[in-house]
């Protein structure tokens, strides 16, 4: 069964391109890729997006068309 979404840790202790073979999501959301140890004022610094962004570049290496979302603090994702 493909799965609608799909919480990918960008903690690199598996092959996230052999999850998404797996696991065909229509929609990735990616996490454990911020600062926490931070305060949330800080904001994600520069090289965390980049990590996300990275395991964005391997999802869409398998499929173009699954929807990555890198969540910011506090805001809100609007699901469809």
């Amino acid at each position: 069964m493909q799965p609608d979404l799909t919480l990918l840790a960008a903690s690199g202790n598996y092959d996230f391109t052999d999850a998404i073979k797996i696991l065909r999501p229509k929609t990735v959301v990616i996490h454990h890729f911020d600062e926490w140890r931070a305060p949330f004022s800080g904001g994600i610094p520069a090289s965390n997006r980049k990590r996300a962004q990275r395991v964005e570049q391997q999802v869409k290496s398998v499929d173009r068309n699954i929807n990555v979302i890198i969540p910011d603090f506090l805001k809100t994702i609007t699901l469809e």
